[in-house]
């Protein structure tokens, strides 16, 4: 995301937040939604609910691995935005 801060011209006149500071922000978000949604999976108790709730976490996460991987490449060819990706 600073690569592309970097190769975008600043837009400070409407407040926008740079790519990297928007993405900071979004992941914080995520971290919080994701382990309280995975904590429903923990909420019965017993001897399975902390593997299940890893399971989830683990799902989830790599579910967000590839959105975050998505993120660098065009919206309109669909490939990678630089080359040594």
């Amino acid at each position: 995301m600073k690569r592309l801060d970097a190769d975008w011209p600043p837009n400070k006149d409407i407040g926008r937040k740079s790519h990297f500071e928007a993405l900071l922000a979004g992941q914080r978000a995520w971290l919080k939604y994701r382990d309280v949604h995975c904590r429903i999976f923990a909420a019965d108790g017993g001897s399975m609910a902390p593997m299940l709730e890893y399971i989830c976490l683990k799902n989830v996460t790599l579910k967000r691995t590839d959105e975050l991987a998505s993120l660098m490449l065009s919206n309109v060819s669909g490939e990678p935005l630089y080359k040594d990706m």
